[in-house]
C-alpha cells in the first residue's frame, strides 16, 4: 500500500486552477493521465482518497474515509465528469445526471442543522452520524457548487487542458492559457515548435 501511494504522490500534478475553490473540479480531476499517458485515480483506496479529501477541504482532517464513502465519491465523479463534459461540448447532458446533482445538491439544506459548541464557545453543524453525515453533506456542498459554477459568470472560464493526452478540467485565469499545469504548458509548447518546423521543413 505505501508503493502505491508513493506513486501516486510522485505522479501527482499541482492543483489545476480553480480546484482549490471549486471542489466540484476537485472531483472531476481526480481521475486523470500524466504525460506518460498512464492514468491515475485519487480515490483508487480509502487512504489516497482521504489524502485527496483532506488536501482540498473536502472533508474533516479528523476524519478516514471508508470504502462505502469512497464508493459515494467514485458515483458522483462520473455526474459531475458528465455536466462538465457535456457543458464543454455544447450538447444536453444525461437526464440522469441532472437529476443526480439537483437531489443532491437538495439535500445540503437539510443538513445544515446548527448547534452550539459549549466547550469551544462557538456555532458549529450538528451532524447525527458523524462520518457518514459528513461525506453526505461533503457530496451535497459538491453538488451545490458544481450547480453555482456551471450557471455563474465563471462558466465561461470553464475548460479542458489542451496538453496532449491530459482531461483535466481547470478555469482559465488567463485567455491566452490552456494548460492545467506548467508541465503541461511545456508540452504544448513543445508541441507547437514541432508543428513549426515540421511545416518548415515541408516548405523547403
Amino acid at each position: 500500500m505505501r508503493s502505491m501511494e508513493k506513486s501516486h504522490r510522485t505522479a501527482h500534478l499541482p492543483a489545476a486552477p480553480g480546484s482549490q475553490e471549486h471542489p466540484c473540479i476537485a472531483l472531476a480531476n481526480t481521475l486523470y493521465k500524466t504525460p506518460s499517458g498512464k492514468q491515475y485515480d485519487l480515490l483508487e483506496t480509502p487512504e489516497i482518497a482521504t489524502e485527496w479529501a483532506h488536501e482540498y477541504h473536502i472533508v474533516n482532517n479528523s476524519y478516514e474515509l471508508q470504502p462505502y464513502c469512497v464508493s459515494r465519491f467514485i458515483s458522483f465523479r462520473y455526474v459531475i465528469k458528465e455536466l462538465f463534459d457535456a457543458y464543454l461540448n455544447q450538447r444536453p447532458p444525461y437526464p440522469g445526471a441532472l437529476h443526480a446533482v439537483n437531489k443532491t445538491a437538495h439535500e445540503a439544506l437539510t443538513m445544515n442543522a446548527l448547534a452550539w459548541d459549549a466547550e469551544n464557545r462557538r456555532y458549529t453543524r450538528r451532524v447525527e452520524d458523524p462520518l457518514t453525515q459528513e461525506v453526505d453533506y461533503a457530496i451535497a456542498r459538491i453538488a451545490y457548487d458544481a450547480i453555482t459554477l456551471l450557471t455563474g459568470e465563471e462558466a465561461d472560464k470553464l475548460s479542458e487542458c489542451e496538453a496532449p493526452d491530459c482531461d483535466r478540467i481547470m478555469l482559465r485565469t488567463h485567455a491566452r492559457r490552456r494548460w492545467c499545469s506548467v508541465r503541461c504548458g511545456d508540452r504544448i509548447r513543445a508541441a507547437r515548435s514541432y508543428e513549426r518546423k515540421r511545416a518548415q521543413a515541408e516548405g523547403d
